[in-house]
This record gives C-alpha cells, structure tokens and sequence, in this order.
C-alpha cells in the first residue's frame, strides 16, 4: 500500500507469482531475465485526503521508532497536531486524483484539480523547503504529511497548481558567487596595472 501511495506504476520481478498480491497487475515488458507488470490501481503524483491520524495514533518506542500503527496509507492521510487544527472541520469525500498536465526542467511540475469539498492534497514529493507552490497564481501554504511529503490544503475549487523548486540558498549564493568573480577581476586588473 505504501508503495501504492507513492505512485509506483510498475514493478520488476522475476516471477510472476512474487507479485503483491490483491492487486491487478498486466504484463509490461521484459527486462534482461526480470518481468516488468503495470499496476493497474496505481495512484497519481498527487491525491487527496479527507481522513486524518495525528501522531498521538501512532506507537513509538526508543529514538522515536514506529512500534504499531494500523494507517491506510491511500485512505488516511497522518499529520501533525497543528495540521490536524486546520483540517479539523473536513468531512470525510472520495479521493480526487491531481492531473499533471506538465513536467519539465526535472524541478517543476503543473497540474489541474478540482475538489467539491475542503480536502487535503497529497503530493508523493519528499519535503522540502526549497518546493515553491502556487494556486491559480497565488502562493500556497505548503504542509509535511505522511511522515515526511508534501500535503497543501484545498478549499473548493477548480485549482491550477505549480509547484516550483529551487534550493533553499540558491539566490545567495549566486549573488556571492558574483561579487566574489567581480573581486578577482578587480584584483587582477589592479594586479596588472601596477606591474605595468
């Protein structure tokens, strides 16, 4: 199921019956000695959620490992508590599944959604600080769910999402990176006239 929320479409194996099982799969293609089957039920980069577990459901023992849980990973979306404080007041929907209308430069992606109800979008993107969201071009407030991926809040709507990453420090050292170039040439402009 985890592997299901992620999105993963196709699966290697190198036989057929070492396939999860419960699920339906059609063969793909061959790989050297490894057969490739499709998931047939397989999720998109981005879902949404309407039912929610916070922290406090789940078990945890020394250096903070997970005992016991008993999540559905493609059901219920887990969040922390002052997520769960914003989200509170949503009613359980069906799953609406994210359209990606493009992909491109491997660091952004564009996509189409729309949701009836207040809902939670799950993207299958680790978080991190450097993502930049927007809606239908206004900035978007971005959440980690899911133990460590990207979750935004949706109002009802139809959305243009774009999400946009650029490491986090980037700007700044561009800009030192510049003034540093634009110090050595200085310095050896100056270097050269006073030898001549």
């Amino acid at each position: 199921d985890v592997l299901r929320m992620l999105g993963v479409k196709y699966y290697l194996v190198d036989a057929e019956e070492k396939l999860p099982q419960g699920y339906s799969w059609s063969y793909y293609n061959n790989i050297n000695h490894f057969k490739m089957f499709k998931l047939e039920e397989y999720r998109p980069i981005g879902f949404t959620y309407s039912n929610f577990k916070t922290n406090l459901d789940i078990e945890y023992g020394e250096e903070n490992k997970v005992i016991k849980h008993d999540l559905k990973w493609n059901d219920e979306l887990l969040v922390d508590e002052s997520l769960f404080n914003l989200i509170s007041d949503i009613e359980p929907s069906d799953s609406i599944n994210f359209e990606l209308i493009e992909f491109y430069n491997d660091n952004n992606l564009y996509g189409h959604i729309v949701n009836d109800t207040k809902q939670v979008l799950f993207f299958s993107i680790p978080y991190n600080e450097g993502w930049r969201l927007t809606d239908n071009d206004m900035p978007l407030t971005k959440y980690k769910v899911q133990g460590g991926f990207i979750g935004v809040i949706l109002e009802p709507g139809d959305h243009y999402i774009s999400l946009r990453f650029a490491p986090v420090g980037l700007k700044q050292g561009a800009i030192t990176s510049l003034a540093g170039f634009v110090l050595l040439l200085g310095l050896l402009i100056h270097d050269f006239k006073k030898k001549k």
